[in-house]
C-alpha cells in the first residue's frame, strides 16, 4: 500500500530574524539622555547665583562597550566629563529653562568573560575591598532570615562558585513572576517583599538575586542602563547584576532575561552601584525667590548598525525515545548537549517547531568546560490522523545564541501511543541516569528476539551489561517487565541476562540501578493487534444479466497489517493482494454468470507470523439467465434420453 506524505510545521515561538538585536555579536547604538530645569521666578527681587547638575547615568566605557560623547547645554556652559558622570554648572543664569543633552554612541559587544576553571565556594580570598557589595542596603535585605534561609537551601552541597551563582539566578528567574504591576509603585520593593510575593520587575528580581548572593558572602552589585526587549520592540530602562569572581573580576548576570554569566550586546551599561535606588542625576542651586522644577530624565536608544550574529560552539543531538509513533502520542525527546569549549557555558534550549504546540518548551542548563549533559522534553502529536497516511513534522530546537537544530519525526494512526504518564516515567528514568555521574561507565544494550509481537505472544529480551569503569557495582538491580535480577558486576566485567515478557504488558524500558548508577535502555517492542478484517459491501447489482459485466464495490478495513490476501466469491478466487493495512475501497468487475441468488464472499489472509484468518459476507442478487441457460437442464435431459434410447435400439438390433 502506497503511503502518502504530509508535512506539518507548527511555529511555537518566533524564530531568529534580522531584527532581533539580542542575537548580534556587535551593535552600534546611539543614545540620547536629556533633562531640563524650569526656573520659576517668584518676584522681581529674585536671585540665582548658580545651578548645577551631576548626571551619573551615562553609557560607561569598558572592554565590551566603547563610547563617544557629545554634550550640549542650553544656555551654553562648561562641563566636566568623568569616567561615569557628567557635571554641568550654570553661573548666574537668567533663562527660564536650563537644558542638558548628552548624545552618546556606543559600540557594544556581547559581554561574556570566559571562566575556564573552577572557583571554590565559599570564596577563599580576602574580600575586604568589596565590603559595600557584601552588606545589606535599602532594597538589598540580605540580613533577612528568610533570605538567608533560602540562600542556604540553594547553596546546600555546592562548592563551585559559578554553578552556585547560576543556580541562584535560575531559581530567581523561574520562581519570581515578571510583572508590571509594581511599576505603579513610587519606589522599588525590597528583596524580602519580592521573595514573599513572588513577583516584580527587573530591578526587583535583581534586588532579590543580589540579596541571596550577599547573604552567602558573594560580592554582587547593581547595573542599570538600557536594553532591547521584544515586549515593546524597543529599548527600555533595565537593571541586572554583576557578581565578583576571583581572578576574573565582575561577571554579568541578568535573571530577568535568563542571561546568567553573560549579557547580550543590547545591554547598555550606564551605572553600577550598591543599591538600585541610588540617584541618577542630582541638581543643586543657590537662589532667592526662585522655584526650581525638574523635567526628570529621558533616555532614548536606537540601533544604527549591526555586526554579525553571535554564535557559540555547541554540539546538539536530538533523539526521539520512541520509534512507533502514533496519533495523540506523547513522545519523550532526549537532547544531548556537549560543550566543546574550555569555559563554562550557560545554555537555554527552546522548542521552536513541533507537531503540536506545547507549553513546556524551554530547558536551561550550565555546562562546565568540555562537559556533556542531556535534557528532556515531551512532544505531542495531533489527534485523529487519517488512516493510510504517514505524517512527518520537523522538531526544531533553538538555543539562546540563535543556533537551530532539527530532527524529522514520522507518525501514523497505526502507532501505539504513550500516555503522558508513560512518557514522563521514561523521562524520569533518564533524568536519574543523567544525575548519576558513574552511569556513563555502565553499558546496557538489549535486543528483542523479534521486531514485533502480537498481543497474545511471549517475547524474550536479551541484555548485555559491561562495567567499563574502575568501581565494583554491588547489588546491581537489572529489571524489565516487573522482573528483576540482582547481580555483582566487577570492574571491566560483563554479563548477559534474559527476560521473558507478555507482549500485552507493553513495558518500554529496561533499567540497571544501584546507589552508584542508573542506566536505562528503551526497548520499543513493536506491538501489533491480532488482525480482524471487516468487509463492507458498498455496492452490488440487485439484478444481473448472465453475460453482462458487473461491479462489486467493497471496503476493506483492518486493525493490523496482513499478508497474502485472497478474495473468493462462491468458492472461486476473484482477487488477490500481497499485503494490506488500514482501509481501502476496491471495485471488482466480473461476469454475471459468477453470481448466484445467494452469494458468499470469503476473504482469507495471514498475519505476519503466517497464521491464517478469514472473514466472510453474504449478499443476494437476482440473476436473469437467458432462455437457453434457464432451461438447459431440459435439453440436457432430452439429449441424454435420446442417447440412451439410441443405445437401447442399437442393442436390440444387434440381438436380432
Amino acid at each position: 500500500m502506497k503511503k502518502i506524505l504530509i508535512i506539518i510545521l507548527l511555529l511555537l515561538i518566533s524564530s531568529v530574524s534580522a531584527q532581533e538585536f539580542n542575537y548580534y555579536e556587535k551593535l552600534k547604538i546611539k543614545t540620547h539622555i536629556s533633562s531640563s530645569l524650569i526656573l520659576e521666578k517668584e518676584s522681581a527681587s529674585f536671585n540665582i547665583k548658580y545651578v548645577y547638575a551631576n548626571l551619573t547615568f551615562i553609557p560607561n566605557e569598558n572592554e565590551f562597550q566603547k563610547v563617544t560623547y557629545t554634550i550640549l547645554t542650553d544656555p551654553k556652559t562648561n562641563h566636566v566629563l568623568g569616567k561615569e558622570s557628567v557635571y554641568v554648572k550654570w553661573d548666574n543664569p537668567n533663562e527660564n529653562e536650563l537644558k542638558l543633552d548628552v548624545y552618546a554612541q556606543e559600540e557594544n559587544k556581547v559581554n561574556f568573560k570566559h571562566i575556564n576553571k573552577k572557583i571554590k565556594f565559599p570564596i577563599e580570598e580576602s574580600l575586604n575591598e568589596f565590603q559595600p557589595y557584601l552588606i545589606s542596603s535599602e532594597t538589598v535585605t540580605s540580613n533577612d532570615p528568610l533570605i538567608i534561609s533560602k540562600a542556604n537551601e540553594l547553596a546546600q552541597g555546592e562548592d563551585d562558585l559559578f554553578e552556585l551563582v547560576y543556580k541562584i539566578g535560575l531559581w530567581t528567574k523561574n520562581n519570581i513572576n515578571y510583572s508590571l504591576e509594581t511599576l505603579t509603585a513610587e519606589v522599588s520593593q525590597n528583596a524580602s517583599w519580592v521573595l514573599e510575593n513572588k513577583f516584580g520587575v527587573c530591578d526587583e528580581l535583581t534586588s532579590l538575586f543580589v540579596s541571596l548572593l550577599r547573604s552567602l558572602n558573594i560580592p554582587a552589585r547593581f547595573v542599570t542602563g538600557q536594553s532591547y526587549t521584544n515586549l515593546i520592540n524597543d529599548f527600555g530602562n533595565h537593571a541586572w547584576a554583576e557578581v565578583y569572581f576571583p581572578g576574573y573580576g565582575w561577571i554579568p548576570f541578568d535573571p530577568t532575561y535568563g542571561q546568567l554569566g553573560y549579557v547580550d550586546s543590547t545591554h547598555i551599561k550606564m551605572k553600577t552601584g550598591q543599591d538600585v535606588k541610588e540617584s541618577d542625576i542630582i541638581y543643586g542651586w543657590l537662589s532667592n525667590n526662585v522655584n526650581v522644577k525638574s523635567s526628570g530624565l529621558k533616555v532614548e536608544s536606537e540601533v544604527i548598525d549591526l555586526g554579525g550574529l553571535y554564535t557559540e560552539d555547541i554540539n546538539v543531538e536530538i533523539e526521539a525515545l520512541k520509534k512507533d509513533i502514533g496519533e495523540n502520542d506523547n513522545i519523550p525527546i532526549k537532547i544531548n548537549i556537549k560543550n566543546p569549549n574550555n569555559y563554562y557555558l550557560p545554555i537555554s534550549l527552546y522548542i521552536t517547531k513541533a507537531p503540536v504546540k506545547i507549553d513546556d518548551f524551554k530547558r536551561e542548563v550550565l555546562l562546565k568546560p568540555n562537559e556533556e549533559k542531556s535534557v528532556f522534553f515531551i512532544v505531542k502529536t495531533p489527534e485523529e490522523l487519517k488512516k493510510g497516511f504517514t505524517y512527518t513534522s520537523k522538531l526544531e530546537i533553538t538555543d539562546n545564541y540563535g543556533e537551530s537544530f532539527e530532527k524529522e519525526l514520522s507518525f501514523s494512526p497505526e502507532g501505539n501511543p504513550y500516555s503522558l504518564e508513560e512518557a514522563q516515567e521514561i523521562v524520569d528514568e533518564f533524568v536519574k541516569e543523567n544525575d548519576n555521574y558513574y552511569s556513563k561507565n555502565l553499558n546496557l544494550d538489549c535486543k528483542l528476539d523479534k521486531s514485533f509481537y502480537y498481543e497474545d505472544e511471549i517475547g524474550k529480551l536479551n541484555c548485555d551489561l559491561y562495567n567499563k569503569g574502575d568501581l565494583e557495582l554491588n547489588e546491581l538491580n537489572v529489571c524489565y517487565n516487573k522482573q528483576c535480577k540482582m547481580i555483582i558486576l566487577d570492574s571491566k566485567q560483563g554479563v548477559n541476562l534474559d527476560f521473558n515478557f507478555d507482549a500485552k504488558d507493553e513495558e518500554f524500558f529496561a533499567t540497571a540501578s544501584n546507589t552508584q548508577v542508573n542506566k536505562v535502555f528503551i526497548v520499543n517492542p513493536g506491538l501489533l493487534k491480532n488482525p480482524k478484517l471487516k468487509i463492507n459491501l458498498l455496492g452490488y447489482p440487485s439484478h444481473s444479466s448472465y453475460f453482462n459485466d458487473e461491479t462489486i464495490k467493497i471496503n476493506l478495513n483492518v486493525n493490523s497489517p496482513i499478508n497474502n490476501i485472497d478474495i473468493f466469491l462462491n468458492n472461486k478466487k476473484i482477487y488477490s493482494l500481497d499485503s494490506f493495512s488500514n482501509e481501502q475501497n476496491y471495485d471488482i468487475t466480473l461476469k454475471g454468470y459468477n453470481l448466484k441468488d445467494i452469494n458468499k464472499m470469503l476473504i482469507t489472509y495471514e498475519d505476519k507470523n503466517g497464521i491464517k484468518y478469514s472473514s466472510e459476507e453474504v449478499f443476494n442478487v437476482v440473476v436473469e439467465k437467458p432462455f437457453i441457460v434457464k432451461y438447459m437442464w431440459i435439453f440436457i435431459i432430452l439429449l441424454i434420453s435420446m442417447i440412451l434410447l439410441r443405445m437401447l435400439r442399437s442393442r436390440r438390433g444387434s440381438r436380432s
